[in-house]
């Protein structure tokens, strides 16, 4: 499942807008501003319609409406950013291969006009992830591979890098390497941890949680997702968008192992959080688990209760699915004691779906089995079974194929068929044998995954500690730097020397000191506030609101003890004393002259 919060490459496509302005003339100027004003408000959204509201028609038809346009201008900024918007949002069916390939060479051709190498950058990964959803891996390897990436800005370089590498991950999944697949997206992660942007550090980890959760790895992907809530739930504030996206992900999951209450009640909260902020795609992440949730515990009266409530969730089913639409009908119809409407509803549940996958119907009959059951109909509900058994042998789910079988075997026990209950005990028998051989190739995979992970994290470690490393010697250079300036100021102070370098020396000293503390305190400042500009700046303000004032005190006191040279010596012999003390021998005190 996706949980990714949307996509925000669309911004850099705005921000060319603003700050590329070709050199025309003052007319031409105004009108293309007027225009990309227009275009940077179609593009924001297309961008929520993709991302946001799940309706690529619209996103289609904003697209479209970017691209005329720019026909009508010779701006290559407006040119570069209509054809990149293209091939980010046109629908399949409105784009083929041509047009597509067409529309990245006129990006690249305006985008190198404007000699922008970000315009062609942001061209070649629109590209790739057209290819990709192409099913055209190769193809986007070999262009994701074009990318140069030469961004004087290190953390725009890091930024792209990391795009580069969930392109590549996503390549690999298409190729069905998972190692490889994996791979990529720990450097993306461990990158993203670098780079401190909680933006990017959230697209990487939910691609990590997606990861495990498609390779059914369901205790990986929580921990992912609990690192992933830790990590929104420390930022100020708190993105509530994506807290709730990251708590659908987990909840959706754990609706497949937990019986609890307190599951229903969260999705209804996650539903009416997408209701009142006008999110469609959180709202249909949680009306699916919570559908689920309601038919595997045959808690009904509750599903009737729910769409009661909310009868226009009804409607936008049946606009959407319309066999989910039906099935649910079904179970409403069942719990008000209407046996033959919900029957009926089964019925049309199964004619509605034209998509052929034999996982639909296993669903169905099982579930149009389950029902017949509860009505005391064990003949039909056998019919049922047994249809969806035939249906978990085509989909290779041996799950599935114990679950029902041992359904079937049970009631051929009940009546008494010896011979039918031996049959397929044998069948789940095999399945199960089917399911240890699968499980134990699958154990394999998870051991080289596992391997994986722990040198990633061995790399990691020891990068980190060599960067460790590093950082404390380079410390440890400037306390003995700082200390070294200050004992060869006190020191060349008893010796004849104009009072202007003293103050001199003594004023870079202590500025050298003090920004050493504030170094010290900033990296500590930037974890605290997880990089946020406003607290960090706020958090400086009071510190050297502090640290200013002590600074000054302390330069002047030194400076002016550094000049006046006989309340220098006395403390000078005073130290002396204490020595000669320590030491055993005797010295006596020098009095302090007046």
């Amino acid at each position: 499942m996706d949980t990714r919060f949307p996509d925000k490459s669309c911004w850099l496509l705005l921000s060319l807008f603003l700050f590329l302005i070709p050199s025309c003339k003052k007319q031409t100027i105004n009108l293309n501003d007027q225009r990309r004003v227009k275009v940077a408000r179609l593009l924001s959204d297309a961008q929520r319609h993709q991302d946001t509201l799940m309706n690529p028609k619209a996103a289609d038809s904003l697209s479209d409406e970017i691209i005329k346009i720019s026909m009508f201008s010779d701006d290559p900024q407006l040119i570069a950013v209509a054809t990149t918007a293209a091939l980010k949002y046109r629908l399949p069916a409105n784009m083929n291969s041509a047009q597509a390939k067409e529309c990245f060479v006129q990006a690249v051709i305006n985008a190198e006009k404007l000699k922008s190498s970000e315009a062609v950058d942001e061209a070649y990964f629109a590209y790739c992830e057209y290819l990709i959803r192409e099913n055209q891996p190769q193809d986007a390897l070999n262009y994701l591979n074009m990318i140069s990436e030469n961004s004087p800005d290190q953390s725009k370089q890091e930024a792209g890098e990391i795009r580069k590498l969930i392109i590549h991950s996503k390549i690999n999944q298409i190729q069905n390497r998972p190692a490889d697949q994996l791979e990529n997206l720990i450097d993306a992660d461990y990158l993203a941890a670098d780079l401190e942007n909680d933006s990017i550090k959230y697209e990487t980890l939910s691609y990590l949680s997606d990861f495990y959760l498609l390779n059914k790895k369901h205790e990986k992907a929580l921990e992912y997702l609990a690192e992933l809530k830790k990590s929104v739930e420390s930022a100020v504030p708190v993105d509530s968008v994506r807290w709730y996206y990251t708590e659908s992900a987990r909840l959706v999951i754990l609706n497949r192992y937990i019986d609890h209450k307190v599951i229903p009640e969260m999705l209804k909260k996650i539903d009416d959080f997408g209701r009142r902020k006008n999110i469609p795609r959180l709202r249909f992440q949680a009306q699916s688990a919570l559908r689920t949730y309601f038919i595997d515990h045959n808690q009904f009266q509750k599903m009737d209760d729910w769409y009661k409530k909310h009868p226009q969730e009804l409607k936008y089913l049946k606009k959407q699915n319309l066999s989910y639409y039906h099935r649910v009908r079904a179970y409403i119809a069942e719990n008000r004691k209407q046996v033959d409407s919900a029957r009926h509803y089964f019925e049309l549940s199964a004619a509605a779906n034209d998509d052929g996958n034999p996982y639909f119907y296993y669903i169905y009959y099982l579930r149009k089995g389950e029902f017949e059951k509860r009505q005391g109909q064990d003949d039909a509900a056998l019919t049922n079974f047994e249809e969806a058994f035939q249906y978990s042998l085509q989909s290779n789910n041996y799950y599935d194929q114990i679950k029902v079988g041992e359904k079937i075997a049970a009631l051929f026990r009940e009546r008494g068929d010896a011979g039918k209950e031996l049959e397929y005990a044998n069948l789940t028998n095999t399945a199960k044998n089917s399911l240890i051989k699968f499980l134990s190739d699958e154990n394999v995979q998870s051991a080289e995954l596992n391997n994986i992970l722990a040198q990633k994290e061995l790399e990691r470690q020891k990068i980190q500690e060599k960067k460790d490393r590093q950082h404390n010697l380079q410390y440890l250079i400037i306390t003995c730097f700082i200390i070294l300036i200050i004992m060869s100021l006190v020191v060349i102070s008893f010796y004849r020397v104009p009072v202007w370098w003293i103050k001199s020396m003594g004023y870079v000293s202590f500025i050298m000191f003090f920004e050493f503390i504030v170094l010290l305190i900033d990296g500590w400042l930037h974890h605290l506030t997880h990089g946020s500009p406003v607290l960090i700046l706020l958090g400086k303000v009071v510190i050297i609101s502090g640290l200013f004032p002590l600074h000054h005190w302390i330069e002047k006191t030194v400076v002016n003890m550094l000049l006046k040279k006989k309340d220098l010596t006395w403390f000078w012999h005073q130290f002396l004393r204490i020595i000669h003390i320590k030491k055993g021998t005797t010295g006596t005190a020098v009095p302090f002259d007046k």
